[in-house]
């Protein structure tokens, strides 16, 4: 999660474009970005093409893509994001703008890995980050078995590798 300043804050349809982008940059003025791109910020084919695929959930996407190509604009709870229908394509022209998974172009030139940066400004938006935040990390328990015996368990032990530490 990232946050602005007051004076910084993406809080109009006009303040979002200079900050997340969900378009393919310009080859050539941009050739690292457009590769960074390709291999992180892509939503890979699902759907009919390829109902195997890891979002789909009774046959649709469940990441709504691919997105449709248009101009930034506001929806329900988040912005709609600029795709423009501009001819640009990744990968023998596979994927186009509307499968570009929205980015911040410092952020991903800097730790050329998958972010996913979002405008956030509804209650409903809030409450999903902040229950990622407080979550907590998965652990598991494990008993050894040796031949017929069982190995010797020992209960502070086993507190000890299994507690966590949270925000709570």
């Amino acid at each position: 999660m990232v946050c602005f300043r007051p004076e910084d804050k993406v809080d109009t349809i006009a303040r979002v474009n200079p900050v997340i982008w969900a378009r393919i940059p310009n080859p050539v003025l941009e050739p690292i970005l457009t590769v960074v791109l390709s291999d992180n910020q892509i939503h890979r084919i699902c759907g009919r093409d390829n109902p195997g695929a890891t979002c789909m959930r009774e046959g649709v996407c469940s990441k709504f893509y691919p997105k449709n190509l248009c101009e930034t604009s506001s929806g329900d709870e988040r912005p709609v994001y600029r795709r423009p229908d501009d001819g640009r394509t990744i990968d023998g022209k596979i994927y186009n703008n509307s499968r570009i998974v929205p980015y911040n172009r410092y952020a991903t030139l800097k730790y050329r890995c998958h972010i996913n940066f979002e405008v956030c400004g509804s209650l409903s938006s809030m409450k999903y980050l902040f229950k990622y935040v407080h979550k907590g990390v998965d652990s598991a328990t494990i008993k050894e078995h040796r031949g017929s015996r069982v190995a010797e368990w020992n209960e502070i032990r086993n507190y000890q590798d299994c507690r966590y530490m949270s925000s709570m």
